[in-house]
This record gives C-alpha cells, structure tokens and sequence, in this order.
C-alpha cells in the first residue's frame, strides 16, 4: 500500500502535489526499497568511502569521482560495493610494481613520466619509483585498491544506508 503511495503516478494528494512530497520523494522511495536512510548514509559515506572518493567536488581522489552515481543505478552500486574487483573502472587500474630490489608497491599509477611514475597505495600514501629501479610493472585486473572487505565491516543496515544515500548523488549538471 505505501509503495503505491511513493510511485511518481500516486503523488498527488487529493489532486494536489504537495512540496513536501515532491522534496522528499526520492527519499522516501530509497527508505521504503532499500530500508536505508539517506541521513545516515552520509554518515556511512563519510567514515567509510569519502577519503578515496570524489563527492561534490569534496574528498580524495584515489577511486573513481561518484557525483551522480544514481544514473548508474542500484544494481550498478551494489555490485560496486560488495565486488569491487569485478568490473574495474577505466583509469582505475590496480599496478603491482616490483623494483630491481625486489620491493613489491601495489596501487594505482597516478603519474607517469619518462623518468619515474607514482604510485598511490590503498593507504593514500604516494610513492615515487624511478623508472631505471623497475623490475616488472603489471596491471592486475584482480585487485582494486578498493577494499574488498567492506560488506564485512558493514551491517546491514550500513549498506542500505549507505545505497540510499547514494542513490540520492544526482549530477549537477
């Protein structure tokens, strides 16, 4: 009965649209379809993924930018939190650097130059390798910095929170 209230047909209120409803509908949907709350959410996203992630121009860069991810849909998401290995976004590419000493360095490759390339570990930590001390470099298309662990360090409410709020994550444009 409340879905049928939350589907864009059934918003208006005795032939009325209400602002309150317009403002809170996508809300209110992600509520009741995922059981999160946006609020806490953000929450979720702010301990959790905000370090790694672009948000409105807000926090780090390691992973891929996810101002208006919501046009990518739940499933999209979804897959993305509990399986970050399973379809790695473009540019995103785990490195697994070895140099000449045989030091291992895993992360992404956010610089190359002639000379040297930088590597930017899980941690945010940047290291600096001089092309010369290279042994082998590879892409991994196993790994992502990404930690794969999540849906353990979640509850499940955290997860739905967490789908809700983002769910919400329209573009600005």
């Amino acid at each position: 009965m409340l879905r049928e209230l939350l589907d864009d047909d059934h918003w208006k209120v005795l032939g009325t649209t209400t602002a309150w409803a317009v403002h809170n509908q996508q809300r209110l949907k992600n509520t009741v379809y995922l059981g999160g709350d946006p609020e806490k959410g953000a929450e979720v996203y702010d301990d959790n993924c905000s370090e790694c992630h672009l948000l409105n121009e807000e926090g780090g860069e390691i992973g891929p930018d996810l101002t208006g991810i919501s046009a990518k849909g739940l499933k999209f998401i979804s897959q993305e939190i509990l399986q970050p290995t399973k379809k790695i976004t473009e540019g995103f590419e785990t490195y697994v650097v070895i140099d000449k000493e045989g030091r291992q360095t895993i992360g992404l490759k956010t610089r190359d130059e002639a000379e040297e390339i930088d590597i930017t570990k899980a941690t945010g930590d940047v290291v600096t390798i001089a092309k010369a001390n290279i042994k082998e470099i590879t892409a991994d298309a196993t790994k992502s910095v990404m930690p794969d662990d999540l849906s353990e360090a979640m509850t499940v409410k955290d997860y739905q929170d967490i789908l809700s709020f983002l769910m919400m994550q329209k573009s600005s444009q």
